[in-house]
């Protein structure tokens, strides 16, 4: 849930903020973002998978199909309709699915014009099917947050601690919530409480708009809001890549009694692996843009 929010609310932001934002553009943006991830995430969950199902075959029996399970994330199909395939050694590439199918949906909303708009719109509604539906308001709290700081021609500065009670509220109903937070089982499978994952992301979104509210100046070339943002360059990775070398971690010592120092070790081995992984792969982001330009525009 807080992944869709803080997505819808990213996402309104890179497209509402620029004056030349078209269909176009978005597309070739929001595709390189994602598969300059979703490749090697897919490669490294078979390599993986490979390896680990040698070692320790009992850990990596799953489902089954996993291989089949995996290649459809390539094209985000993994949970449309009342579908759940997620691979059992990458889980979070269920959401993946689901953020795709809103990136699709809000870039026709907002960018796409015409009678044609709304073709388009329900044919993507179509093949995205009801669970996706059911999660969309969250992904839209984001959108409608960020639409709410902005259209204010002046921006209320609420006091500092109206505005942190705001937020610790919301980070106790995360905290200690009274409503189910697990999905739940088929045919809704992830949007299976949907109705406690609305509640949620409302009350995030009214924390990013108090936060907003406060009105904080910051120098976008400071050290601190470098450091921040170099970081968050690499959250996606993190998203995508930990599953895996956890599972694969753990799968291998599964069956062994390891000091916590040790443990600890492994854990900073996972982070500093992917770490150097998304060095490798938001590199590669501009070239997959040039590519995707390059056969959008094959005269350019």
């Amino acid at each position: 849930v807080v992944f869709f929010v803080l997505s819808g609310y990213v996402i309104a932001h890179t497209t509402y903020s620029r004056r030349k934002t078209d269909l176009r553009a978005y597309v070739v943006a929001r595709a390189s973002r994602l598969y300059s991830v979703i490749l090697p995430a897919v490669l490294l969950t078979l390599a993986l998978y490979g390896l680990g199902s040698q070692m320790n075959p009992e850990a990596y029996s799953g489902r089954g199909h996993e291989v089949v399970r995996t290649l459809i994330c390539l094209v985000n199909l993994q949970n449309i309709w009342f579908f759940s395939a997620s691979p059992v050694t990458n889980g979070p590439f269920w959401s993946l699915s689901y953020e795709f199918w809103y990136y699709i949906l809000f870039g026709l909303a907002v960018l796409c014009h015409g009678r044609g708009k709304w073709i388009w719109l329900g044919l993507a509604m179509g093949v995205a099917g009801p669970n996706i539906w059911l999660l969309a308001p969250c992904w839209l709290a984001g959108v409608v947050a960020y639409r709410l700081s902005r259209t204010r021609s002046e921006k209320p500065r609420w006091p500092p601690a109206g505005t942190t009670v705001a937020l610790l509220a919301v980070l106790a109903l995360f905290i200690h919530s009274p409503f189910p937070v697990l999905a739940g089982d088929a045919p809704l499978f992830y949007s299976g409480v949907f109705y406690a994952d609305w509640v949620m992301a409302g009350l995030l979104a009214l924390g990013l708009v108090c936060f907003d509210a406060l009105a904080w100046e910051v120098n976008p070339q400071s050290h601190p809001v470098r450091l921040v943002r170099h970081l968050a360059d690499h959250t996606f990775s993190l998203y995508l890549l930990h599953y895996p070398l956890l599972f694969f971690v753990s799968a291998v010592w599964v069956t062994r009694q390891h000091p916590t120092g040790l443990i600890w070790l492994a854990a900073t081995g996972v982070l500093a692996t992917i770490y150097l992984i998304s060095l490798v792969t938001e590199a590669k982001r501009d070239l997959i843009r040039k590519l995707l330009n390059r056969i959008g525009n094959p005269t350019a």
